[in-house]
C-alpha cells in the first residue's frame, strides 16, 4: 500500500467530530489497550512463575550433582524403627 492510497482525513466520514476521530474510536482504542497491559501483565506473571520454578530445579540439580562427591564411609547398621507419638496435639 502506497501512502497516496490511503484515505484522507477530508474523505472520512468522522459524524461530527472535533479531533478527527469518532468519540466510540477513542473508546475502543482505550479498550484495547487495556486488554493488551492486562495480557502483558498475565504473560509476565506466567513468565516469573517459569523462571523461579526453573531456578529452583537449578538449585535443586546444583545441589544433588554436589551431593555424588561426598565422601563415603564404612560401616554397619545395627537399628532401624520409626517411632509414632500420639498426644493430644495429634501424631508426631
Amino acid at each position: 500500500m502506497f501512502p497516496t492510497d490511503r484515505p484522507s482525513r477530508a474523505n472520512l466520514n468522522l459524524e461530527g467530530s472535533s479531533n478527527g476521530f469518532r468519540s466510540d474510536d477513542g473508546k475502543k482504542l482505550a479498550e484495547g489497550r487495556a486488554q493488551r497491559k492486562a495480557l502483558l501483565l498475565i504473560w509476565l506473571v506466567i513468565g516469573l512463575v517459569g523462571l523461579a520454578i526453573l531456578s529452583y530445579g537449578h538449585y535443586q540439580l546444583t545441589r544433588a550433582r554436589a551431593s555424588a562427591m561426598w565422601p563415603l564411609a564404612d560401616g554397619q547398621i545395627i537399628v532401624s524403627r520409626v517411632d509414632r507419638h500420639t498426644d493430644e496435639e495429634g501424631t508426631h
